[in-house]
């Protein structure tokens, strides 16, 4: 099987030497490189880029979510978000800034595993830990603009489920119902939110106002 390739960007060195051992036990990981810093993120990506980034959004030595923006979206890095903070707005402006993933501290190895074999895949993933904060405002019924959405209260756990990346199996054993049922909720609130992919739904969350004010 093929391996992911990854730079570990982070400003603990425990955590990230502690990543570079863990993650590969875990899945088809390459660790390339462990940087501690934006410079050092720099030379590393010019030297051996890699599949996908995992990058510490309290990185020192530079503004990080410019850099994603501007470097990162320009030399086609896929970019995981790793922060300490379960926050909304911090969630929201990774995502705007250009991050296909994004996972808290607080989260098992394997949920950031996860996310590095979705991003490299070039789908999108937030962590179960964080996802709760894109569908917050769906679960009032309503949007930015105040239009509503009218999703049930399944749906709405459906579409949770989604943004954490499960698979209809993984969220039928999750909710107690089968695949097909799964789907069928699937496809019912992607009809209602007019959004067929997967991939597309995170930012459409965030552009659309699915997430708490």
């Amino acid at each position: 099987m093929q391996k992911t390739s990854i730079i570990l960007a982070d400003a603990q060195p425990l955590i990230r030497e502690g990543l570079a051992l863990r993650l590969p036990e875990l899945g088809p990981i390459d660790v390339r490189a462990q940087v501690g810093d934006v410079l050092a993120l720099e030379q590393a990506l010019g030297e051996a880029p890699p599949d996908v980034i995992v990058l510490d959004l309290e990185l020192p030595g530079g503004p990080v979510l410019e850099w994603i923006a501007e470097k990162a979206r320009a030399r086609g890095a896929r970019v995981i978000a790793l922060s300490a903070q379960d926050g909304r707005l911090r969630l929201e402006r990774a995502l705007q800034a250009g991050a296909a993933g994004y996972v808290l501290k607080e989260d098992r190895a394997s949920e950031l595993t996860r996310a590095i074999q979705e991003v490299a895949t070039g789908r999108s993933y937030v962590s179960q830990g964080a996802s709760h904060h894109l569908v917050d405002v769906v679960n009032r019924g309503e949007s930015r603009d105040g239009s509503g959405f009218d999703l049930t209260a399944r749906e709405t756990e459906v579409l949770e489920g989604i943004v954490s990346g499960l698979s209809c199996r993984e969220l039928g054993e999750r909710l107690g119902i089968s695949p097909r049922t799964v789907e069928r909720h699937r496809a019912s609130l992607m009809e209602k939110l007019d959004i067929h992919k997967t991939a597309k739904l995170v930012r459409f969350a965030v552009r659309e106002g699915l997430i708490a004010a």
